[in-house]
């Protein structure tokens, strides 16, 4: 702990440190630090710098807000006036030295702002996937009066915490469901579970129901679990059913035609509708029919093949015509914005889902009226769930009264997944002796064992427990583990891996990971990537994810335009230390993984050729990905016990100007 080197505006650079001993410094060659306290004490002083040469300048400033540092006057070699405080982090000392004594350019003494603030959140819930998570909140601009935040997300998962969502936030208020108007008193009933949030939700599967609310705000959210009984309902804002427009709209394509209808062998009802798409178990609108008008009405399905399915329930009793249409909505739908709570994949709860963004911030009124349908069974299905109306408006804190993080832009959203690659880093290796076992460790690949992961604010150890913020100018991981290989057994330790995550507000990367593997076993490696970030989703009606964020990205200064292909090719792989992901014409909304030490991550590159930094343009379902790579597939390396690999990767999400 000590000083570090001051990262400059648009600048990037490792830090450099050294302890305060005995109130003395020694310079090692920057021209900016950070300074810390010695043993992490709330206060230090500071009363010698050595290593300074005539006419050397450098500016010093404090690294924690929660730790003052005093630069004394005529104790050491410091001739200041008076004794002058480092009272936050954005307090600053310029000083020049005259080959004796360090003597004041500037010293200015500026108070930490909300806008310097990040924030250290553990989630409420206490089971499901969300359970045990963290998230930093790192503040990046300002909308309409509200701070929007890059969101870093920290899955646990394997028995570890790894870095796996990012996403841009905004802090909004909870309108609770149970200060929102229920039509048809009866209909609804109230679902609990420790995953949702507040413990509980109102829900109702019965087409034509309504809840609604006036909220105050200029981005307006619902929030609500998202199940396999799900179902959809139809959203107005100001009585205005178009007006959600970060909402889907229903479309004729989502309509399809019945060509026929039918005895079942049982009796019941039996339409041809070729490639209608169903799941036995949707509920389905069914219109406009012709002759078998018994067909009619809203219907729980059993599919028979690719054309043909039953409807539940019924009885065929007049011959078909012609005509009719099926689908997850009415024909007088078209043309209205909708959200779904429905999923195919594992149990997804507390999901915000954005409505509409850029209103006039004042009272709005948002209903939602279900539909009555899903596209799947699951007992009771169709069910609407809301726990909350959310919206943004200006002044709004994460940890106000009934605040909370919104989710506008995903990034990188693995949900419940740990299938995918790790974000910080990731290596393929083989204990020697056996040459053809290479496997991919750490983070959520597995084969890792962590020791301790403490959570710091401001460089103090905290302890928070579910639904708890903590606010400072620095929020920090700092984990502690050992890799493992399936091919040693009894578990045997093969290397040591300590991480700490740093974030903080910054004109350059917002959260910093300083990673170091220390190898326990000889062995080798090969795929071996230094830094990864991955663009995409885990949707809720697909087992796998898809890339719904950016459609270009930046290699270096190398513009790749045709992100969206999903050919499975790596395409920029060129020497670069940024990779910079953004949409084209969407939104502004923007992604960057980086490089402060190249040289340090990648070995100069030597060991990575052909692959340098490059984008996997993937074409399974899953996330584009940017890697840095520090070694190839091709290019096996040794590595032999007490043999240290570092790295440094930095990331930031904010809007384009």
């Amino acid at each position: 702990m000590g000083i570090e080197q001051l990262n400059l505006p648009h600048q990037e650079g490792p830090p450099r440190s050294v302890t305060i001993a005995g109130g003395q410094v020694t310079l090692d060659g920057s021209a900016n630090y950070v300074l810390d306290t010695e043993a992490e004490s709330a206060s230090d002083d500071l009363e010698t710098i050595l290593g300074g040469v005539e006419g050397q300048r450098i500016r010093i400033r404090a690294k924690w807000a929660g730790r003052q540092v005093v630069l004394k006057n005529g104790v050491g070699n410091l001739t200041l006036g008076s004794d002058f405080t480092l009272a936050s982090t954005k307090s600053v000392a310029t000083l020049q030295f005259d080959g004796a004594r360090w003597l004041p350019l500037s010293l200015q003494t500026t108070p930490e702002t909300d806008n310097d603030k990040v924030y250290l959140y553990r989630n409420f819930a206490m089971s499901g996937y969300k359970a045990e998570q963290y998230e930093i909140y790192v503040p990046y601009a300002n909308d309409q009066g509200t701070q929007r935040f890059a969101v870093y997300g920290f899955v646990f998962a394997n028995g570890i915490y790894h870095m796996g969502r990012l996403l841009d936030g905004v802090p909004v208020i909870n309108t609770r469901y149970t200060s929102l108007t229920q039509g048809t008193p009866g209909n609804w009933q109230v679902t609990t579970n420790e995953a949702i949030f507040g413990g509980d939700a109102t829900r109702t599967n019965v087409a034509g129901e309504t809840i609604s609310g006036s909220v105050s705000g200029h981005t307006l959210l619902v929030r609500g679990p998202v199940l396999g009984n799900g179902g959809i309902a139809l959203v107005s804002i100001d009585g205005d059913w178009t007006a959600a427009t970060r909402l889907p709209e229903v479309t004729a394509s989502d309509f399809t035609n019945i060509t026929g209808a039918a005895a079942s062998p049982s009796g019941e009802i039996r339409i041809t509708a070729p490639g209608h798409g169903l799941k036995t178990g949707a509920k389905v609108w069914i219109e406009n029919v012709l002759g078998t008008t018994e067909a009619n009405g809203l219907f729980t399905v059993t599919v028979r093949d690719t054309s043909d399915f039953d409807l539940d329930g019924t009885t065929f009793t007049n011959s078909y015509t012609s005509g009719g249409t099926v689908g997850l909505f009415r024909q007088t739908d078209i043309g209205k914005r909708f959200v779904e709570f429905y999923t195919d994949g594992s149990a997804y709860f507390d999901e915000t889902i954005p409505l509409v963004e850029g209103l006039v911030d004042g009272p709005h009124t948002v209903l939602l009226e279900a539909t009555g349908t899903t596209r799947a069974g699951g007992s009771d299905g169709a069910r609407l769930y809301i726990s909350a109306l959310q919206a943004a408006t200006a002044g709004t804190k994460p940890n106000d009264v009934n605040a909370s993080m919104a989710y506008l832009r995903e990034i990188t959203n693995l949900r419940n997944s740990v299938s995918w690659s790790a974000l910080v880093s990731a290596v393929e290796y083989t204990p020697t002796g056996f040459p053809l076992n290479y496997r991919f460790i750490g983070e959520n690949h597995g084969n890792e064992l962590q020791d301790s992961a403490i959570w710091r604010v401001d460089g103090v150890d905290v302890a928070l427990v579910p639904g708890e913020y903590r606010a400072g100018v620095a929020a920090q991981l700092l984990a502690e583990g050992e890799y493992t290989h399936p091919s040693i057994f009894p578990v045997t330790p093969i290397a040591e891996r300590s991480a700490v995550y740093t974030a903080r507000v910054s004109d350059g990367h917002q959260i910093q990971i300083e990673q170091t593997i220390r190898w326990l076993r000889n062995g080798s490696t090969r795929t071996y990537y230094a830094g990864m970030l991955h663009v995409g989703v885990r949707d809720y009606l697909a087992t796998g994810g898809t890339n719904t964020f950016a459609d270009r990205v930046l290699v270096g200064t190398t513009l790749i335009d045709n992100l969206a292909v999903n050919d499975g090719s790596n395409k920029g792989a060129i020497p670069a230390n940024s990779i910079e992901f953004f949409h084209s014409a969407e939104h502004d909304v923007r992604a960057r993984l980086s490089m402060p030490n190249p040289a340090l991550n990648v070995n100069g590159w030597v060991a990575s050729s052909p692959d340098f930094a490059f984008v996997e343009d993937r074409n399974d379902d899953l996330a584009d990905k940017g890697y840095f790579s520090r070694q190839s597939f091709s290019n096996t390396r040794t590595v032999l016990v007490n043999e240290e690999h570092r790295s440094i990767t930095g990331y930031r999400v904010w809007r384009a100007l």
